[in-house]
C-alpha cells in the first residue's frame, strides 16, 4: 500500500490537483498464453485493467520488434480494456511475407509509466509501468504445421468463379485472350497449399496451358471489397462488389489465348522435385539428389481442408478478342532455361546474378570468397600474403604484382570483383597434387592453407583467385604453379591466362573467354556461405537478350515482376527489374543503359532487353533476393507473327 501511495505522491507533482492521484492501469493478461509457436494468423491481445484511450496506443508506446529491432507488420486495435495486435495477412507459398517472419523470436514492449508516450485509460491514468513480454512465430522450414489458426474449424466453403459466371443453356465465363481467371473463398486461404501446376485451360483441340496461382486476398472474415487494381479481367468493376469474399486466387495463363471455347482442368495431384543434400559414405560430402514429390493440387483453408469444386470443370470458357485485345502479345519468362540470357557484364555491378535453369535469377555467393577482412585491396609490388580476404581486388593496368613465392597454396579472395588489368606473377619451386577430392571448394581451401610450411605444403603448391561477383581478366596472368579461377559470377577473360603447364589451369563456374584454356573442376563444390558474411552491400545484375523473340512490337502495354519479398529477416536485400531498347554494343558504363521502371515509358517501340539487379545487404541470415518471372504485354502490327 505505501508504495502506491508514493506513486500517488509522485503523480500529484505534476498534475493538477483536481486529478486522481493513486488510479493507475494494470496489466492483466496476454493471450496467446503459450508464446512458443505463435501462429502467422494469430492476434496477440493484451487485457488491462480499465478501458484503454485509443489515442495512447501508438507505434511507439506499442512496440513488437525482432531481435534486430525489425517491427512485425500489422496494424494496432483498442477494443475497451483490450489493446489486439493484427499481423499483416499472409500471401507468398512460402509463408515469408506476412506479419510474422517464420521462426524469428519477438519482443513485445508496452510503455508505462514514467515514459511521457506511456500507454493510459480514457481517464488519464498511466500503465503502472512498462510492460515486457516475448514469443517467437512457428518454424515453417521442414515442419509440417499447423501454420495458422482456423477460427471456424467447422465451416467450409468451396471456390467459386469470381464474378459469377453468367447462366443461360451453360455456365459462361468470358475471358480476353490476356485475362485471368478469378476464383472466391469466403474463408481465408492456406498460401502453400495453392500449387504450380495444379491448373491450366484446355480448348477443343490442342495442348494445355497452364495457369499460374496467385493469392490477391486472403483476410479472416469475407466481405464485400472492389476490384483489385491490377487484375487482369474483362468484367466491369461493378460486378466485382456483388458477393463476398475473404480470399481472392488469380490464376494467369502463361501464354496468350487464342479465341473460342476452353475448359478449366485441374489436376489433384502435381508431382514435383525437391533437391536435398544427402551424404553417401561416412566423411563424404552430402551430394545434391532429386527427390521426386507429389502435393495435393487442391487449395485448402487454415484447417487443411481441400476447397476444389468439382463442377468447375464444366463451365465454358469462351474467349473473345475485344479492340486492343486483338494482336497483343503476352511473353511469360520464368528463367527455366538460358536461351534469353545475355552473357553481356552489366556495368557498375559487382557480379553477373546467376540465371541458370533453377526457375529464378537469383545470387550464386560462395563462402570461399572470404570474409572481405583486408576491405578494397588494389594490388601491386611483391606482397607476401598467402590467403588474401577483401571486399573487392584489382590489379591496375600498366602495374605487376608478384605473389609470394614460398612453396604452398596463395590465395586470393573478393566478396565483390576481382579485376586483373596489369600483370599477375608468381614463381616457386614447388609442387602440387593434381586430385581434386569430392568435397566443398571452402573445405578444401582451409584444409590447404592450414597444412605447414613443409613437404606437405609443397604438394598444395597452388594459386587461387575466388570472386564472389565476376573474375574479370583483361591483363596477364602468368604464374609456375597450378592455377584456379572461380567466379560466383561470372569468369570473363580477355587477356592471357598461363600457368605451370598448359594443363595446370582449371577454371570453376560459369564464363570463360578467348584468352582462357581451361579445365572444368566437377569434383569441387560450390558451396554458399553459412551466415552472411558480407562487409558491404554488393550488387548483382543480368541482361536478357531481345524480347520478344517474335513479332514487332508497336507499343508496350504493361509489365509484371514477381520476386522475393522485400523484408528484413526474409530477404537480406532487394531486387528491380527495369527495361531498356535493345543494346546496339556492349555496355561500357552505367550511363550506357539509361533503363525504365516500365517499357510503356520508353520513347520508341520495338525489342526491348530486361535488367534485372540484386542487391545483398550485409548482417542478418544468409537470404539473397531473387526474381521469378517477369511477364510483358504488347500490342503487335498487322505483320507482327503471333
Amino acid at each position: 500500500m505505501w508504495h502506491l501511495l508514493g506513486f500517488g505522491l509522485a503523480l500529484a507533482a505534476c498534475r493538477p490537483p483536481t486529478e486522481p492521484t493513486t488510479r493507475v492501469l494494470v496489466h492483466r493478461l496476454t493471450r496467446p498464453e503459450d508464446a512458443r509457436a505463435v501462429r502467422l494468423n494469430e492476434d496477440l491481445v493484451f487485457h488491462f485493467s480499465a478501458e484503454v484511450d485509443r489515442t495512447s496506443v501508438t507505434q511507439d508506446s506499442v512496440r513488437i520488434t525482432d531481435a534486430e529491432g525489425q517491427p512485425a507488420r500489422g496494424r494496432l486495435e483498442v477494443e475497451g480494456s483490450r489493446v489486439r495486435f493484427v499481423p499483416a495477412t499472409v500471401l507468398a507459398p512460402d509463408l515469408s511475407d506476412g506479419g510474422y517472419v517464420p521462426g524469428t523470436s519477438y519482443q513485445v514492449e508496452i510503455a508505462g509509466f514514467p515514459r511521457p508516450d506511456c500507454l493510459r485509460g480514457v481517464d488519464g491514468a498511466p500503465l503502472a509501468s512498462t510492460y515486457r513480454w516475448s514469443f517467437r512465430a512457428v518454424e515453417v522450414a521442414g515442419h509440417e504445421g499447423p501454420f495458422f489458426e482456423d477460427r471456424d474449424p467447422y465451416r467450409i466453403r468451396p471456390l467459386r468463379l469470381f464474378p459469377a459466371p453468367q447462366g443461360g443453356p451453360e455456365l459462361r465465363y468470358e475471358l480476353g485472350p490476356l485475362d485471368a481467371i478469378y476464383l472466391r473463398c469466403e474463408e481465408p486461404l492456406d498460401p502453400a497449399s495453392l500449387v504450380d501446376g495444379a491448373f491450366g485451360l484446355r480448348p477443343r483441340q490442342g495442348a494445355e496451358v497452364r495457369l499460374r496461382p496467385r493469392l490477391l486476398e486472403n483476410e479472416a472474415d469475407a466481405a464485400l471489397r472492389p476490384r483489385p487494381a491490377r487484375a487482369r479481367s474483362s468484367t466491369p468493376p461493378a460486378a466485382w462488389q456483388r458477393e463476398p469474399r475473404a480470399a481472392l486466387v488469380e490464376l494467369t495463363p502463361v501464354t496468350r489465348l487464342s479465341s473460342g471455347p476452353w475448359r478449366l482442368v485441374f489436376h489433384p495431384e502435381v508431382r514435383t522435385t525437391e533437391v536435398h543434400l544427402v551424404a553417401f559414405l561416412p566423411g563424404w560430402p552430402a551430394l545434391p539428389v532429386a527427390v521426386p514429390r507429389v502435393r495435393p493440387g487442391a487449395p485448402r483453408d487454415l484447417g487443411g481442408h481441400p476447397l476444389w469444386e468439382p463442377a468447375l470443370v464444366l463451365v465454358t470458357f469462351p474467349v473473345i478478342e475485344r479492340g486492343r485485345d486483338d494482336g497483343r502479345g503476352v511473353w511469360l519468362e520464368e528463367f527455366v532455361d538460358t536461351r534469353l540470357r545475355s552473357t553481356l557484364a552489366v556495368p557498375g555491378c559487382d557480379g553477373t546474378a546467376a540465371w541458370s535453369e533453377t526457375g529464378r535469377v537469383e545470387v550464386r555467393f560462395l563462402k570461399a570468397a572470404g570474409d572481405g577482412r583486408q576491405g578494397d585491396v588494389e594490388l601491386s609490388g611483391s606482397p607476401t600474403f598467402r590467403d588474401l580476404q577483401s571486399v573487392r581486388a584489382f590489379l591496375p593496368p600498366a602495374t605487376t604484382c608478384r605473389l609470394s613465392s614460398d612453396p604452398g597454396p596463395v590465395v586470393v579472395r573478393a566478396q565483390g570483383s576481382l579485376r586483373i588489368a596489369g600483370r599477375l606473377e608468381r614463381a616457386t619451386s614447388g609442387r602440387s597434387t593434381f586430385q581434386f577430392p569430392h568435397e566443398k571448394l571452402s573445405v578444401w581451401l582451409d584444409r590447404a592453407l592450414a597444412a605447414p610450411s613443409d613437404a606437405a605444403a609443397r604438394d598444395m603448391d597452388w594459386t587461387v583467385l575466388v570472386a564472389g561477383g565476376d573474375l574479370i581478366v583483361e591483363g596477364e596472368i602468368d604464374v609456375s604453379t597450378p592455377l584456379l579461377l572461380v567466379a560466383g559470377g561470372r569468369i570473363r577473360v580477355t587477356g592471357s591466362v598461363r600457368g605451370g603447364h598448359p594443363t595446370q589451369v582449371f577454371r570453376l563456374g560459369e564464363g570463360g573467354g578467348p584468352g582462357l584454356t581451361a579445365s572444368n573442376v566437377e569434383d569441387l563444390e560450390l558451396d554458399p556461405p553459412d551466415v552472411n558474411p558480407l562487409r558491404v552491400p554488393l550488387r548483382f545484375g543480368v541482361l536478357s537478350g531481345p524480347l520478344p523473340p517474335r513479332g514487332t512490337v508497336v507499343e508496350w502495354l504493361e509489365a509484371e515482376a514477381r520476386g522475393s519479398v522485400e523484408r528484413k529477416g526474409v530477404t537480406n536485400g532487394r531486387w528491380s527489374v527495369r527495361y531498356l531498347p535493345e543494346l546496339a554494343r556492349a555496355p561500357l558504363a552505367p550511363e550506357d543503359l539509361q533503363p525504365v521502371d516500365s517499357p510503356e515509358l520508353l520513347e520508341k517501340p520495338g525489342s526491348i532487353q530486361i535488367l534485372i539487379e540484386l542487391t545483398v545487404e550485409p548482417g542478418g541470415r544468409w537470404r539473397p533476393p531473387f526474381v521469378d518471372s517477369v511477364r510483358l504485354a504488347w500490342q503487335e502490327s498487322e505483320r507482327g507473327e503471333r
